[in-house]
């Protein structure tokens, strides 16, 4: 008789604490599972033109990514042949990080100066992310530009 008396008490009570339980929310966790692998920046043409704004057109090759550290290879395009200030076979390495927000930033030295792409990552089936990249210094030299990413 004591057990059902205690439950019926303590039920009540348990339901009003419940109420006033609000779980703080999470930051979101970083992505980085599915993200390594074949990766392309690339600078969309403007609306009515024919042309880039830039020397380079296009960034593509792999990335690994371990943690909050990513590296990798990419090559450089260019919208004109032959790139006038890197070389299309040229290997050229990347490092980066990626933070609790998902925010990437990956750093590329070319041809005398840096560039520095900068997207936020969705997520891990989000292929497609907005971004920017900046040249700075060297024969590649470029403000920062508008583009899109894809995994």
């Amino acid at each position: 008789m004591f057990a059902k008396l205690r439950l019926a008490l303590l039920l009540p009570v348990a339901a009003l604490l419940a109420c006033g339980v609000n779980p703080a929310p999470s930051a979101p966790a970083p992505v980085t599972s599915d993200l390594s692998g074949d990766w392309l920046a690339i600078v969309p043409i403007p609306v009515g033109t024919t042309t880039l704004p830039s020397p380079i057109a296009e960034f593509t090759g792999a990335l690994q990514f371990s943690g909050s550290s990513v590296t990798g290879t990419v090559r450089a395009l260019s919208p004109t042949f032959p790139n006038p200030c890197v070389s299309i076979l040229q290997d050229l390495q990347v490092t980066g990080t990626v933070d609790a927000s998902n925010h990437l930033i990956l750093t590329v030295p070319i041809s005398g100066g840096t560039a520095t792409i900068s997207a936020t990552v969705v997520d891990s089936y989000t292929y497609f992310n907005n971004g920017t990249w900046q040249i700075v210094g060297g024969a590649c030299a470029m403000p920062s530009t508008q583009i899109t990413m894809a995994h």
